[in-house]
C-alpha cells in the first residue's frame, strides 16, 4: 500500500481479526474530512477498499481481506518513507495480478499535522 498525503500528515494504523463474516481488516485514520464515502472491490487477497468519515475532521481508509487471508499484525508497519509519502507491506498475500488504484482528487481533504514514521 502506497500513499501520498500533504507535507508530515499524521497518520494512524489498526487491525482487526477476522470475524467470521468480514476478513482481517486494516484501516488508516487520518485529518481531513472526505466529502463522499467510497468503496472499491478488490482483487485477489483483498476483498474490498473503503473510504469513510469515522467522526467529524477525519476520514478512514479500510483494506478488508477475503476470509482465507491471515495477516500476523506484527509484521505490519505504516512506514513514512518521505514527509508525503507513507508504505505498509503485507507479507504474505499475493500481489499477483494488482492494479494500481486511484481514487482520485485528495486534495479536498486538507490534511494537516505531523509524520510520526512508523506503526507497531
Amino acid at each position: 500500500l502506497l500513499l501520498r498525503t500533504s507535507r508530515n500528515t499524521n497518520l494512524e494504523a489498526f487491525f482487526k481479526r477476522s470475524d467470521g463474516s468480514q476478513g482481517d481488516r486494516v484501516w488508516i485514520d487520518f485529518p481531513g474530512e472526505l466529502i463522499r464515502p467510497r468503496s472499491f472491490r478488490g482483487t485477489g487477497p483483498v476483498r474490498q477498499i473503503r473510504l469513510g468519515k469515522p467522526s467529524k475532521g477525519f476520514t478512514r481508509l479500510v483494506i478488508e481481506f477475503v476470509p482465507s487471508v491471515s495477516l500476523n499484525p506484527q509484521s505490519l508497519k505504516l512506514i513514512g518513507t518521505t514527509p508525503t509519502n507513507w508504505e505498509m507491506r503485507f507479507p504474505g498475500p499475493n500481489a499477483a495480478g494488482h492494479s494500481e488504484c486511484s481514487t482520485g482528487d485528495t486534495g479536498k481533504l486538507k490534511l494537516s499535522a505531523r509524520n510520526t514514521g512508523n506503526w507497531d
